[in-house]
C-alpha cells in the first residue's frame, strides 16, 4: 500500500489536471459555433441557425457519454450500479448535476471514478475519497472557474435532469482571456464577490495605457538599446528586434490558472490551480501608467525603473490584472523582474522556486513597507519583520501587521511597496500588494520615501 503522503501527491496531480481539463475543454468549445437555440434563424433566411453541440471535442464527448451512463444507472432502480457509476451518483447526489458535469469534462476526473473497481485495489480506493473531499472543499472553486470560461456544461446533462442543475453562482462569461479573475472567493469557500477599492470595482485590463491629456510627453516605455539591457526573449542587447511577450509565455497557461481568494488576516491573495517550474513567467504588471510623482492615491502604485532610468508609476488601483492581489511572505515564490521585451519594457512576475497547486503566488514586500508606522508581519514563514517593523523579527514566529482594520465589509490598508512597488496596500474587500523584485543585475527603486531602500536580487 502506497503511503499517505503519497497518495495525496497523486490527489492533488489529478486536482491539477482537472482543472486543466476543463480549461482546455472551454478553449475547444470555443472554437464551436455556438447559437441561442430559442433565436432561430431569420424570417428571411433560409440557412437554418447553428446549434449547440455538446459532441463537438473529446471532452465535451466524454462528459456527454459519462452522464448518459450515471443517467441510464439511476433510472435502473432495481439494478445495483457498477461501482464507477455509483461513485458519480453519488457526487451528483451530494453536489449536484452541474458539478459532476464540470468534472465529467475532466479525461482524469472519469479515469480516477473508474479505477479501484475491485476491493483488492484499496490504494484507490483511498485515491478516490481524498479526490472527492477536494472537490467538496473546491466545489465552489471548480464551478467559478468553469462559469468564467463559458464552459458548455449544461449540454451534456440528461434533459430531464436540468431543472435541477445550476449550482450557486450566475455569472456573466468573461469573453476576453484577461478578463477571467473579476471575482474573489471567500474565506468559508461559498460566496464570490468583486474586488473594490474604496467602494470602485476594480476592472481587468489586458495591457497597460496611459491618458495623454494628462500625461504629455507620454510615458518613455520604449526600449532604449543604449540603456535597458538585452531583450528577455533573444537576448539581442545592441539590434532591434520584434520580440513579444506571448514568446515568453509559450510554455504557460494563458492566462494563468489561479484564482482569486481571501487569506485572513492578510485578505485577498492569488491562489495557483497548477504546478508552476520556478524561472517561468507568470504574467505581467500592468495598470495606468502615470507620471512621477503625480499619483493621487499610492496605494496600488509601482514604481518601474529599468537600468538607470525611472519610466513611469504603474498605477493598478482600478484598472489591472490579478498581479496586484499578491500578498506579502518572507519566503516569496515570486519576485518582479523589470525588463525588455522586443521594443518596449514592462515588469514582468517571475517564478523563483517551484509553486505547487493550490499554493499561494506571494511576494516580498521588504523594508521599506515594514520599516514604517509600526507594521509587523503576518506571513508566518520565517518573519524578518518583528514587533514594530524593521528587520530580524527574533523568535521567528509569526507575526501581526499589514494594516489597521477598517469600517464596515472590508479593510483599508496601505502599504510601503518596497524594492520596485512603492505604496501597497489593499481595497475594501482584502488586502493585496507585492514589493519586491529584480532580477539579471537589474536595481528595483522603491517609490516615494522609500526611495533609498535600493536592494538587489539574484
Amino acid at each position: 500500500m502506497a503511503s499517505t503522503a503519497s497518495i495525496q501527491e497523486q490527489v492533488l496531480l489529478t486536482m491539477e489536471l482537472i482543472y486543466l481539463d476543463i480549461h482546455v475543454a472551454s478553449l475547444q468549445g470555443q472554437k464551436e459555433p455556438v447559437a441561442d437555440p430559442a433565436a432561430g434563424s431569420p424570417s428571411n433566411s433560409t440557412t437554418p441557425a447553428p446549434t449547440t453541440k455538446a459532441t463537438t471535442n473529446i471532452f465535451a464527448l466524454t462528459a456527454s457519454r459519462t452522464l448518459t451512463s450515471a443517467h441510464n444507472a439511476l433510472k435502473a432502480k432495481k439494478t445495483q450500479p457498477a461501482l464507477p457509476l455509483q461513485r458519480l451518483l453519488n457526487l451528483a447526489k451530494s453536489h449536484g448535476w452541474m458539478l459532476l458535469s464540470i468534472c465529467c469534462h475532466s479525461i482524469h476526473f472519469v479515469e480516477a471514478a473508474n479505477s479501484g473497481t475491485t476491493t483488492t485495489d484499496n490504494d484507490n480506493f483511498v485515491h478516490w475519497h481524498h479526490l472527492t473531499t477536494l472537490i467538496h472543499q473546491n466545489a465552489l472553486s471548480l464551478e467559478l472557474f468553469a462559469k468564467l470560461r463559458n464552459l458548455d456544461w449544461l449540454s451534456p446533462i440528461p434533459a430531464d435532469l436540468r431543472p435541477r442543475s445550476g449550482g450557486k453562482l450566475s455569472l456573466r462569461p468573461q469573453h476576453h482571456a484577461t478578463r477571467i479573475y473579476p471575482y474573489v472567493i471567500s474565506q468559508q469557500g461559498n460566496s464570490v464577490y468583486h474586488p473594490r477599492y474604496k467602494g470602485q470595482k476594480q476592472l481587468d485590463i489586458p495591457s497597460s495605457f496611459y491618458n495623454p491629456s494628462t500625461y504629455h510627453p507620454p510615458p518613455h516605455y520604449q526600449r532604449q538599446l543604449d540603456n535597458d539591457g538585452a531583450c528577455a526573449v533573444c537576448n539581442n542587447s545592441s539590434q532591434p528586434c520584434t520580440c513579444t511577450l506571448s514568446h515568453l509565455l509559450l510554455n504557460t497557461q494563458l492566462p494563468p490558472l489561479l484564482e482569486l481568494r481571501e487569506y485572513p488576516p492578510r485578505g485577498v491573495g492569488v491562489r495557483s490551480l497548477a504546478s508552476i517550474k520556478a524561472g517561468t513567467i507568470i504574467g505581467q504588471y500592468i495598470g495606468e501608467m502615470r507620471r512621477l510623482p503625480a499619483v493621487p492615491d499610492s496605494t496600488y502604485a509601482l514604481h518601474h525603473v529599468i537600468g538607470d532610468r525611472s519610466v513611469c508609476i504603474i498605477d493598478a488601483r482600478v484598472y489591472g490584472n490579478w498581479t496586484r492581489y499578491m500578498n506579502h511572505s518572507c519566503r516569496p515564490n515570486v519576485v518582479f523582474w523589470s525588463a525588455a521585451v522586443g521594443m518596449q519594457t514592462c515588469v514582468l512576475v517571475k517564478a523563483v522556486r517551484d509553486v505547487g497547486v493550490f499554493e499561494e503566488i506571494t511576494v516580498d514586500y521588504g523594508n521599506g513597507y515594514f520599516g514604517r508606522e509600526g507594521r509587523v508581519c503576518r506571513c508566518g514563514e520565517g518573519c524578518r519583520f518583528g514587533e514594530g517593523g524593521g528587520d530580524d523579527a527574533g523568535d521567528g514566529g509569526e507575526r501581526q501587521g499589514g494594516g489597521e482594520a477598517g469600517k464596515g465589509k472590508g479593510r483599508e490598508r496601505r502599504r510601503w511597496r518596497a524594492k520596485g512597488r512603492g505604496l501597497a496596500g489593499d481595497g475594501e474587500e482584502g488586502a493585496e500588494g507585492e514589493g519586491e523584485g529584480g532580477g539579471g543585475g537589474r536595481v528595483f527603486l522603491p517609490f516615494y520615501k522609500s526611495l533609498c531602500a535600493v536592494q538587489r536580487f539574484f
